[in-house]
């Protein structure tokens, strides 16, 4: 079992020692923390980023959102990413402005990005700070090498990660995963350049390797289909239930328009994944921000104070703000905590809309 001497920092740890502890209860052989665990279970430097290979993902919800009830966090954001059921899930301690992100890989087919099946990366886990499960070191390896391959980020600053866990692992488990992942041909290319402990490969070999696993994947005929299925509930669920919200103000000058993204990025932080300013007002640009988690500032020749925050593409789609004075535009620190405000309760709309979803 490893451990580290306990963080100072414990901001997170009021929902997640809890909900690590319930997660052994209900999934002691399901789930873990695939990697940046060693501030857990007391804070997170950035997503929480977890494997889960239960089969009732409506369970799982249930519990994430009794824990936030139990320990006064509330859930604002919730983001279906990838397939098959991959999910970000941003949470607010009601309290403070303290936020937590959880990220949860879900892909028992292996019809994601990176192609592991979540059954394989939930295997014989190791247990760290005694509640929080981690991949053993043959799955943390195996991992973190293909995330790279399929990505195209360069290896380098992820050597010593490497090296450690291979050292520590059975390398005949590592030979049968990349087999797993780029077939025969690619675990031959691979481990000439393992057995040797060298890690870093061109980007040759990288586009080789992806090519091969593209291929493997295409001469399938289930998996193509399975994709196509979950990709298609994943593209009508972001655009019925959007995480984006689009936020309009009058022409302001150019350094006032920076300033207010600029503080609004500081206090959503982690609630949206990209704040962005967006001055023509662009239908495609708006609707991309909607569908997904972006905040999109519009500045607007005609504002209007009663469409001044859209919420969705079809349904109760404008937010007024009617507490905004003419003279409030002078003050853009004071402006943007009354649209930090307003759009805070509109996420919270939404996430409520989702643990009554989850209560049927």
């Amino acid at each position: 079992m490893l451990t580290i001497e306990k963080s100072v920092n414990h901001k997170h740890k009021s929902f997640l020692i809890p909900f690590f502890k319930e997660m052994n209860i209900m999934y002691p052989e399901k789930w873990c923390v695939l990697h940046s665990y060693e501030t857990l279970p007391y804070y997170s430097e950035s997503d929480v980023d977890m494997a889960f290979s239960g089969d009732n993902i409506g369970d799982l919800e249930k519990l994430i959102v009794k824990i936030a009830k139990r320990t006064e966090w509330q859930i604002y954001q919730k983001l279906w990413y990838d397939s098959k059921q991959c999910f970000y899930y941003v949470l607010k301690n009601n309290s403070s402005d303290v936020k937590l992100a959880i990220d949860f890989l879900i892909d028992n087919e292996g019809i994601g990005r990176y192609g592991f099946k979540t059954s394989v990366l939930t295997s014989k886990c190791d247990t760290f700070n005694e509640i929080v499960k981690i991949p053993n070191s043959e799955v943390a390896f195996s991992y973190k090498f293909v995330k790279r391959i399929v990505k195209k980020i360069p290896i380098i600053k992820d050597e010593e990660y490497l090296l450690k866990h291979y050292n520590m692992s059975d390398t005949g488990v590592i030979d049968e995963i990349m087999q797993e992942q780029f077939g025969k041909e690619g675990a031959d290319i691979l481990r000439g350049y393992f057995e040797n402990k060298v890690f870093l490969l061109s980007n040759k070999k990288i586009n080789i390797l992806n090519k091969i696993k593209k291929n493997r994947f295409n001469l399938t005929i289930i998996k193509p289909l399975q994709k196509l299925y979950w990709e298609s509930r994943r593209f009508f669920d972001r655009i019925f239930y959007p995480c984006g919200i689009i936020v309009y103000v009058p022409n302001l000058s150019d350094d006032d328009i920076d300033k207010f993204k600029e503080i609004l990025s500081k206090k959503f932080s982690i609630l949206f994944r990209f704040v962005e300013i967006n001055h023509s007002s662009s239908i495609k640009n708006n609707l991309k921000s909607l569908v997904g988690s972006t905040l999109i500032i519009s500045p607007v020749d005609n504002f209007n104070k009663n469409c001044t925050i859209q919420k969705h593409w079809l349904f109760s789609k404008y937010a007024s703000l009617d507490e905004i004075n003419v003279d409030d535009w002078s003050d853009i620190d004071k402006i943007s905590q009354i649209y930090y405000e307003k759009i805070l309760e509109i996420l919270l709309k939404r996430g409520n809309f989702f643990e009554k979803y989850n209560e049927r």
